[in-house]
């Protein structure tokens, strides 16, 4: 017999081979991971750093976006009272203290950091998606699922605009919550206890995520001994809703409900596809046959029936509360549709045999829906630039007439229908301004200066007032070679053509007055190329009317369009 060596392993371990015969290896600290893996690690890592760099590109040039200027103007200071109210109905505490810090970190000048924050939490979503459908399929159709969740460019708001957050949030942390669960640790429990308190206090979302947590403890052996996994976030939410909560079911929803269910699931498997709420009325019933096929064919599992229940109380909350309103596939709702449709998904695939051709067949079918949902993505940074800039400039209006400005002055009921002068210069000096500088203004397009102006003259409350006499100030300068006539040191006489005339306002601004029986009227420019704005307010009846300027000390001077026929007595007017 030849000598036979040995090695001395110590208790409680194993010898672990350097290699694998015929399989190219690479050591780690815990073993030997196949060189394969790491391939498809490498593969993971740079899918999802492109897709975080090719979002957050995506998403330059945009501002704060509606929703978040109630936690910029209403929620950044306060106590617990603050972090308890109802924000649309949902309990917020968790963004708004990610909000304080990243308004305490970085204010209101670096938008990119609220920005990287969203992209962070969307990411994790994906990866933990993507952990929980590989335990249901394996890797390969894993990383092709979670291609279409990582890219749901229809859902364009849920990846680019931040106070989205609150809803990635509570779907992450549920989502760990079910990772969590199946850990014979205690450690784990408690941490799937906690992830489900930061669930369920970022947004209503995470209601459905604690009932689907419910129903895969219900489904254990050791179910009564680990229930209370789920009690903290559960108990917190009910004192919270008794009070604090605001009631969001209607009874007048109840007809629409069943209408609005389909709406929802359609708008997010289409919005997930690529091929919109039409299309997904179609694709949904083949999906509840192939679904109902399978489940005939295989016992529920405790992982479906948390994914049925996951999905069926957010579509079932959501109807309640505004099936009327008939949005059921708006673009904030189709992220976390989509992601309950994949958790079904991949148990409905969980066990059954994917061949190469069915994985090509997929593969395929998930790249032509990623490009579809790129295009949607780019469409809808399209929307969100042009908002910024409009908003942007506004808000540099807002600035400008900070002396003069009245505190509840409103910018602009549409795009910012929140924000008012008084508490958004508040916070401008506390935190920094999001606004335009004056020079990015003059660069800009011209439907965003005309904006900067018409906000300006609004906050600035221009008007003609009717004056009986006023102080004579330098003379105005014509902007058009039109006939008219010096009258004194300060005065024109000028005959108005119908298209009008135009003057460069000295600082002071100016009067009018007209020599027959003719109203005056003028429109106002600053920033914008040509007028656009509606004329300027009358106040009096003269006979001079008076435009007075000079609200602020902006060195760029107001241009003024007469506008009316005959001749016009046209001054400068003192400061």
């Amino acid at each position: 017999m030849g000598r036979t060596s040995s090695v001395i392993v110590p208790k409680g371990r194993s010898l672990t081979p350097l290699s694998h015969p015929g399989k190219a290896s690479i050591g780690t600290r815990f073993g030997v991971l196949p060189f394969r893996d790491v391939l498809f690690l490498i593969l993971v890592i740079a899918v999802f750093a492109s897709v975080g760099f090719l979002v957050f590109n995506a998403g330059r040039d945009t501002t704060f976006y509606w929703d978040e200027w109630d936690f910029i103007q209403g929620s950044r200071r306060g106590g617990l009272d603050v972090l308890l109210t109802p924000h649309n109905g949902h309990l917020s505490i968790v963004p708004i203290l990610i909000y304080r810090a990243l308004f305490a970190s970085v204010g209101l000048r670096d938008y990119a950091a609220y920005r990287i924050t969203l992209i962070a939490i969307h990411l994790a979503c994906c990866l933990l998606f993507f952990l929980l459908a590989r335990r249901a399929v394996g890797r390969t159709l894993a990383l092709l699922m979670t291609f279409l969740l990582l890219l749901v460019g229809n859902a364009w708001q849920d990846l680019l605009t931040p106070f989205q957050m609150s809803f990635l949030i509570s779907l992450a942390t549920g989502l760990l919550a079910f990772l969590l669960i199946d850990r014979p640790s205690t450690l784990g429990k408690v941490v799937a206890a906690a992830s489900l308190v930061v669930s369920i206090g970022s947004s209503g979302v995470g209601i459905p995520m604690v009932a689907a947590a419910a129903v895969l403890i219900l489904a254990r052996p050791d179910r009564w001994s680990t229930i209370w996994i789920v009690m903290p976030a559960a108990s917190l939410y009910g004192l919270w809703y008794i009070a604090d909560g605001v009631p969001q079911a209607k009874l007048s929803n109840v007809p629409h409900i069943s209408t609005y269910l389909i709406r929802s699931a359609a708008g997010a498997m289409g919005g997930m596809l690529g091929v919109g709420t039409d299309w997904g009325l179609i694709l949904v019933p083949i999906a509840v046959a192939f679904l109902s096929l399978r489940m005939c064919r295989m016992s529920i599992s405790p992982s479906m029936a948390a994914s049925l229940t996951v999905a069926g109380t957010f579509w079932l909350l959501i109807a309640m509360a505004r099936a009327s309103l008939g949005d059921a596939d708006a673009n904030r709702y189709i992220y976390p549709g989509a992601l309950f449709i994949l958790l079904i998904a991949k148990e409905a695939f969980a066990r059954m045999p994917t061949p190469p051709l069915l994985l090509a067949a997929l593969g395929t079918m998930t790249a032509a829906a990623v490009a579809a949902n790129v295009l949607a993505l780019n469409a809808g940074v399209a929307q969100l630039r042009d908002s910024a800039a409009t908003v942007r400039a506004e808000l540099a209006a807002v600035e400008i007439a900070r002396h003069v400005v009245k505190s509840d002055f409103q910018p602009d009921s549409l795009l910012m229908p929140q924000v008012s002068a008084g508490s958004y210069l508040l916070a401008v000096t506390d935190l920094g301004s999001p606004a335009y500088s004056v020079a990015t203004i003059v660069h800009s397009p011209e439907t965003v200066r005309a904006s900067t102006d018409h906000v300006l003259e609004r906050a600035e409350l221009l008007e003609l007032r009717g004056v009986p006499s006023a102080p004579l100030g330098p003379v105005p300068s014509p902007d058009d070679l039109l006939p008219l006539e010096r009258q004194g040191g300060s005065c024109l006489l000028v005959s108005v053509p119908s298209s009008g005339i135009s003057f460069t306002s000295p600082a002071g601004g100016m009067t009018f007055q007209s020599q027959g029986d003719t109203a005056v009227h003028v429109q106002l420019r600053r920033f914008a190329g040509s007028y656009h704005a509606p004329a300027v307010p009358v106040d009096g009846d003269g006979p001079i009317f008076a435009l007075k300027l000079g609200a602020d000390d902006l060195a760029i001077p107001w241009h003024v369009k007469v506008l009316g026929s005959g001749p016009v007595r046209v001054c400068g007017l003192s400061g």
